[in-house]
């Protein structure tokens, strides 16, 4: 049923239990899956606004925070016996996940309720506006796992 995972992470706390699930999944099903780290834009923005580094810095910065999330999702999987890749964009989060799961022909997505950038949680206490959009414009299913 499912052959492709797309596992979109950021370091939190419920992208880190979604990892979990995506592996459990992938392990019943034979799945590989695509871990996805994006480097969204509007913190890029607010990064070259206020840290007083040049763009180029930034997003160096940024990206190799990035591939340290990304290495440790991939050294995870590997030592449970799943197959699995990293990648990294750059855009508006939701966007970029939807886009992942197209061009990669991903079966299911599998993400947190919650990001990092989720600073309103007690206004939206069940699901994060990025998993909202995922979830509404996603072609494939999106299995959202909470924190």
């Amino acid at each position: 049923m499912y052959k492709k995972i797309l596992l979109p992470v950021d370091g939190s706390a419920a992208s880190l239990r979604a990892v979990e699930h995506a592996i459990e999944l992938a392990k019943v099903f034979g799945a590989e899956i695509r871990a996805l780290y994006v480097m969204n834009e509007v913190a890029v923005a607010a990064l070259l606004k206020f840290s007083g580094k040049g763009k180029d810095e930034v997003l160096k910065d940024y990206e190799a925070a990035a591939e340290k999330i990304l290495k440790g999702v991939v050294e995870k999987c590997k030592a449970a016996g799943v197959k699995v890749e990293g990648c990294v964009r750059e855009g508006m989060p939701a966007e970029e996940i939807v886009l992942e799961a197209a061009e990669s022909g991903a079966d299911i997505t599998v993400m947190g309720t919650h990001g990092y950038g989720s600073k309103k949680r007690k206004e939206r206490p069940l699901i994060g506006s990025t998993a909202e959009r995922v979830v509404a414009t996603n072609k494939c299913p999106t299995l959202v796992i909470p924190s």
